[in-house]
């Protein structure tokens, strides 16, 4: 009998040391050694990376912590991120390539949320960001990379006035419609991400001037959830969201 529960003992610290123990997920879909995409306008106060969770896939407690790489950055932007309790302050882009967060948080069977923040200050650019989530003990670490894309946006209003362009319905079971007339002849780049900051869909159309150009993109490919559609035409880009769902 005693054999039996040392040989127990042993493949139970084998299995520890060859699974994966932390999981990093994202809305349900496990982002683990994954890349997602946040999109949004360089105007805006701050990118979300967020509804981030951390989850232990064994009973035993874990002291769990996180650190920050800068992968690539854009200058005169900020970043901090929020684990457990505390969110740290902003630290300017290039400061600080290596960073670990100072709390440190213990999961059991449970889960854990997580947030990184990306303060883009006007600033047009991408920049990658690997959040690292480890045992103080150093048993298990999990990764994901995030890529903040600020963009030069501007109201969908805006370009409507300039472009004439129009996008509808928001809330589609088949597809969407993209309208737009110019007072001169260019290409319009039309990208579709999901949720998670994935592309999903991707085209181009010839703007021909002074003519009703229209664009029916079709949904049938894409599961019903919440996208953003972004139309970039002469070197503006505009954003707009939309629902799929199926009646």
């Amino acid at each position: 009998m005693r054999t039996f529960y040392i040989i127990v003992i042993v493949l139970f610290l084998k299995q520890l040391g060859f699974s994966q123990v932390l999981k990093i997920y994202r809305e349900g879909i496990d982002i683990t050694a994954s890349t997602i995409t946040i999109n949004g306008n360089a105007l805006d106060a701050e990118l979300v990376a967020n509804k981030i969770v951390i989850i232990n896939t064994i009973q035993a407690e874990l002291d769990v912590k996180v650190k920050r790489y800068e992968v690539s950055f854009t200058s005169n932007t900020f970043n901090y991120m929020c684990w457990g309790i505390l969110c740290g302050n902003p630290r300017l882009a290039g400061s600080s390539p290596f960073y670990i967060h100072g709390d440190i948080v213990a999961l059991a069977d449970s889960n854990k949320s997580f947030s990184g923040h990306y303060l883009p200050e006007g600033q047009v650019g991408q920049s990658i960001y690997r959040y690292v989530f480890f045992t103080t003990n150093n048993s298990d670490s999990a990764y994901c990379d995030v890529i903040y894309n600020a963009i030069n946006a501007i109201s969908v209003k805006e370009l409507e006035n300039e472009e004439n362009i129009n996008i509808y319905p928001s809330v589609t079971s088949s597809h969407f419609t993209i309208e737009f007339k110019s007072a001169k002849s260019l290409f319009a780049d039309i990208s579709v991400y999901n949720q998670l900051g994935e592309l999903v869909l991707k085209d181009r159309k010839n703007m021909k001037s002074n003519e009703n150009n229209k664009l029916i993109v079709s949904t049938e490919s894409l599961q019903d959830g919440f996208y953003t559609v972004y139309v970039t035409a002469n070197k503006k880009v505009i954003m707009r969201k939309i629902v799929v769902i199926r009646y």
